[in-house]
């Protein structure tokens, strides 16, 4: 598997190999250089030399097996799936997010987007984490018919949110932002 770090800070653009072979790919990295695998797997990447060699050391404290991750904050904070249900996993604590959802991105601030799932229409949502787990809602974002026809199917894989919480995503190949 492979990991491609972003050259934004001034670094080169240089492949990064996970120490073995992986059958999955990489889900997300934050802005502590940890790379998070779509299986939970986590590593820390370092950088030595000029030009720099990063090299990947695997991180303990990771989400249980069959988890599909899909996002991670800077403070290692992870969201995804298991057992189709949502899950949040913060500080070696998995917990399940209630609601008929499918989480995507998580930012700094446990904001944390996917879709709604379930008998009717998928919808983009929000849930924010960083309240008591009783104060968690999943909070469904109001797109407008005319442009987002209502969505039916698969989840999309597209949605993200920044530290300032703005989210994008697409819904029926209609972009939006909220």
């Amino acid at each position: 598997a492979i990991a491609h770090k972003l050259g934004s800070d001034g670094d080169p653009d240089i492949p990064i190999f996970a120490p073995t072979p992986v059958s999955v790919g990489a889900a997300d990295i934050n802005d502590m250089d940890q790379l998070l695998m779509e299986d939970g797997t986590a590593y820390q990447l370092q950088a030595a030399g000029s030009p720099p060699v990063y090299t990947a050391t695997p991180l303990t404290g990771n989400p249980p097996a069959g988890t599909t991750c899909r996002g991670m904050n800077i403070v290692g904070d992870i969201v995804g799936d298991y057992n189709g249900q949502a899950f949040f996993f913060s500080e070696g604590q998995m917990s399940i997010v209630p609601g008929n959802l499918s989480l995507f991105d998580i930012n700094d601030n446990k904001l944390a987007v996917g879709y709604t799932t379930g008998l009717g229409p998928v919808l983009p949502a929000y849930v924010d984490l960083s309240v008591s787990k009783l104060e968690w809602r999943v909070n469904s974002i109001p797109l407008a018919p005319a442009s987002a026809p209502p969505m039916t199917g698969p989840v999309p894989g597209q949605i993200a949110v920044n530290n300032a919480g703005k989210i994008v995503g697409n819904v029926n190949n209609y972009p939006f932002v909220y």
